[in-house]
């Protein structure tokens, strides 16, 4: 009994030894962040809805011009009433994007500790088939038969962005906040009619500056494919501006000035394809 007893302690004690000797096994690899560094491209397609706000001034040399005084007059009061107006544009655009993204560890007051915070630029152009018009037409109170005749109209065909985007990264899905520039070719008209016969047009061509802001979701369904819909409220102020004159008889004329402001959202839906490390930014040894 005594020499099994000494024999089973001699196999425990070789067997541990042995097992001491043994290599661990690999501890287990921690999940991996999903990778939306880099540069990419993408096609994108979506609506656009706003609204066009018309200023109207004026002066006249001539009191016969316009059926009264120069300046202050109840026509004149009347012509501006009738050429102020705000009235809807919308229409639908398409295009292609480009951007780089990378992202950093932060934590911030509304984020868990440790948030992968993801963040880069991006560059955008559109063909854009804006369109929006009014009539308006209003008979004198001051001059009665008189009619006034406004038709304004609107349109813009193509679009530039330059926004930034940054929100925090949930595995597969990127919700975010987006602002920046953009820039446009904005066109306004405007032609005007009484029932005297007197008539006054203006084309206004523009490239007008605006600035943006706005959000959405992204969702990477593999390691290069990604889907998102956005939505991003521009503003384009004070853009359009210029003359028109109405002539009238004997040589009397009225200067019409008129400007024009734009305010559009656009919402958009887009695909993203991610070209790889290869193209990553971070990994280029840029000269010191």
């Amino acid at each position: 009994m005594k020499t099994y007893a000494l024999l089973s302690a001699g196999l425990l004690f070789a067997g541990s030894a042995y097992a001491a000797n043994l290599p661990l096994p690999p501890a287990a690899a921690p999940a991996a962040t999903p990778n939306w560094d880099g540069v990419y491209i993408g096609g994108n397609g979506g609506g656009v809805w706003g609204d066009t706000t018309t200023n109207l001034t004026l002066w006249t040399n001539s009191i016969a011009t316009l059926g009264g005084p120069a300046l202050n007059n109840p026509i004149e009061s009347e012509l501006v009433g009738t050429s102020n107006n705000r009235f809807h544009n919308s229409g639908s655009m398409f295009g292609g994007q480009f951007g780089y993204m990378t992202h950093t560890t932060l934590t911030l007051p509304l984020t868990p500790p440790g948030a992968l915070i993801l963040a880069g630029w991006e560059l955008g152009f559109d063909a854009m088939h804006l369109r929006g018009s009014v009539l308006r037409t209003m008979p004198s109170v001051a001059a009665p038969p008189l009619v006034y005749n406004f038709n304004e109209s609107v349109h813009s065909n193509w679009m530039f962005t330059a926004l930034e985007r940054g929100g925090i990264l949930l595995g597969d899905w990127f919700p975010y906040l987006t602002a920046g520039f953009a820039a446009t070719q904005l066109t306004y008209n405007n032609a005007y009619v009484d029932s005297t016969g007197l008539t006054g047009a203006a084309s206004l061509k523009n490239i007008a500056l605006g600035g943006g802001i706005g959000g959405g979701i992204e969702w990477r369904w593999n390691r290069n494919w990604s889907v998102r819909g956005q939505y991003v409220y521009y503003l384009f102020d004070g853009t359009n501006e210029g003359n028109s004159t109405v002539l009238g008889p004997a040589g009397t004329f009225a200067i019409f000035h008129h400007q024009a402001y734009f305010r559009e959202g656009i919402a958009q839906g887009a695909i993203n394809y991610r070209l790889g490390e290869i193209f990553d930014l971070t990994k280029i040894d840029f000269p010191k």
